[in-house]
């Protein structure tokens, strides 16, 4: 077989296929897990906002009590939807790079042990410390 040519699926051995699949479970719960949180923590702290923003009754005679909370109401589900969309592509991508690291010298070495958690978490953290 000449290098222009991709290899067949039957050709990929059954170990890289279950470290692959495995990966990708762990990236999607990552992803899931960091939706979850991202949005759990937007939503908390605009309860937080939402308190010290409602207006009192003698301020803003000019705009009903409805158009305001209807406009604290979009900020709140914007502010939820920006921090479930961005905990999930920061968790996810720190989950897919340690997962893909452990799981790529797992392949390579041929053992699961600490050593590739290590080398995993030390690649991950050099990473995302240059980035955040």
């Amino acid at each position: 077989m000449d290098a222009a040519t991709p290899p067949q699926e039957d050709e990929i051995s059954p170990q890289i296929k279950a470290e692959f699949e495995e990966w990708g479970t762990k990236t999607m719960g990552g992803v899931l897990a960091g939706m979850l949180y991202g949005g759990a923590r937007e939503a908390a702290s605009a309860a937080k906002m939402e308190q010290s923003r409602l207006p009192f009754p003698h301020e803003d005679k000019l705009k009903p009590k409805g158009k305001i909370i209807r406009e604290m109401t979009e900020n709140k589900v914007l502010r939820i939807a920006r921090g479930t969309v961005l905990g999930g592509a920061k968790l996810g991508a720190f989950v897919a790079l340690f997962s893909g690291v452990q799981h790529g010298l797992a392949v390579h070495r041929s053992t699961h042990d600490a050593l590739n958690t290590v080398a995993a978490g030390a690649v991950t953290g050099g990473a995302f410390s240059l980035t955040w």
